[in-house]
């Protein structure tokens, strides 16, 4: 099992990141989109979430609205917590049952609470992918997010500087989505080499998006 985890805090860039090495030729997974499909109606998460939260968590579809549960969690409390030990278990074993699969190629999966949940226990290498807080904030403002919503994800999440520290590479995420592209190609590359998977492949442009839409 090559598991390469790919973090960094939110705005950093990792869903730009994972598109490039998805382009390389990696196979590639991401944490919030498993959260997706354990929100779809009818699972146990949803029955779950509804229990404790109530039907204003719903949109008018009957579907669960994330932006109004991370007004919940990240509100104080223990209500994150909560979450987390119900997510976290179906999660890891969607994504270990991937990475268990025989394959030649490797399997990179963006996690931004890698190293707060401990995943890092179970990844070959981890890549964090970092910016500095102005552009982290210009990018949160895009989205359409105020100062508050910011500082209280953050607060919940180890810094960016931190995830940096930790990781066995890092890409830097605050120039032309050329240079991002060519690091990318770099960690790539030296991931292939010391695990003996395969080369770099595909179009190094697959999967990136343009330059000002680098904030995921």
């Amino acid at each position: 099992m090559i598991l390469v985890g790919l973090t960094g805090g939110i705005g950093s860039g990792k869903t730009t990141v994972l598109g490039c090495f998805r382009g390389l030729g990696a196979e590639t997974s991401d944490a919030d989109e498993e959260v997706h499909r354990l929100y779809e109606p009818g699972t146990d998460v949803y029955r779950a979430v509804l229990a404790r939260w109530g039907t204003g968590i719903l949109r008018a579809d009957g579907s669960v609205n994330r932006a109004a549960v991370a007004e919940i969690v990240f509100r104080g409390g223990t209500e994150l917590e909560w979450l987390s030990e119900l997510v976290h278990p179906p999660i890891r074993q969607a994504i270990l049952e991937r990475a268990a699969v025989p394959m030649l190629r490797l399997f990179v999966c963006a996690l931004p609470l890698l190293y707060e949940t401990h995943w890092d226990r179970m990844t070959c290498r981890n890549v964090a992918v970092w910016c500095d807080p102005q552009t982290q904030a210009r990018r949160l403002r895009r989205r359409g997010w105020d100062e508050e919503q910011v500082r209280s994800r953050a607060s919940r999440q180890m810094t960016m500087d931190e995830k940096l520290q930790r990781a066995d590479f890092g890409i830097i995420n605050t120039g032309s989505m050329e240079l991002l592209r060519q690091q990318c190609r770099r960690v790539y590359e030296e991931l292939c080499r010391q695990y003996g998977a395969g080369g770099a492949s595909g179009h190094p442009d697959a999967g990136s998006r343009p330059e000002h839409e680098q904030g995921n």
